[in-house]
């Protein structure tokens, strides 16, 4: 029982797809988007965060500051280097 009989197809054997026969590509898809989001969340956090201690500068202005260059960088090294996380990856 290999194979199932499709009504559609006016009868025609169709090969069953097994779990056992499937590709690895579909996981490594999900495993890519999945790094693709978290890079995205790690972006909107971040930068909330420099709204945030943009936000105390009157009241903070040193810590403000330094917090957020420190923001800009974080920002920074994930869109610009996000790439070089998924390469080391793939070794």
């Amino acid at each position: 029982m290999a194979s199932s009989t499709s009504m559609s197809a006016g009868g025609v054997s169709v090969p069953r797809q097994y779990a056992e026969k499937s590709e690895v590509t579909g996981w490594v898809g999900w495993i890519a988007f999945a790094g693709t989001m978290m890079a995205l969340l790690g972006v909107v956090v971040v930068s909330i965060s420099a709204l945030v201690n943009f936000a105390w500068a009157n009241l903070y202005p040193f810590w403000s500051l330094t917090l957020l260059a420190m923001n800009f960088l974080v920002i920074y090294a994930i869109i610009a280097h996000g790439s070089e996380m998924k390469a080391a990856k793939e070794i």
